[in-house]
């Protein structure tokens, strides 16, 4: 299984947008990626709660970082991930004339 796509940025600079500007880094993600995306955050070992669970924000929670989560102003628009999708979305859009 793979995991969600995510920036490009290196591991290293997501750590630095992450722990300096953790609000606009992940609103960036969202309007990139959709609401499920990866983060890389570079010098911290998987941790053994992570390897157990298979989630990475296990490794920012055990060494004490803050994860922000917000309810959303509205709710999130459909997922455009294939194709198929954008061209779903597409028509949806030139139906409303946008």
């Amino acid at each position: 299984m793979s995991l969600p796509p995510g920036p490009s940025a290196p591991p290293f600079w997501q750590t630095a947008r992450f722990l300096t500007r953790p609000l606009e880094f992940f609103q960036e993600q969202v309007d990139t990626h959709g609401p499920t995306f990866t983060i890389r955050l570079a010098g911290l070992p998987a941790g053994a709660l992570e390897v157990r669970e298979k989630l990475e924000q296990l490794r920012a929670l055990e060494r004490g970082l803050v994860i922000c989560v917000a309810d959303a102003q509205e709710r999130p628009g459909q997922d455009v991930n294939t194709l198929a999708d954008l061209e779903r979305v597409a028509a949806l859009l030139a139906a409303r004339g946008v």
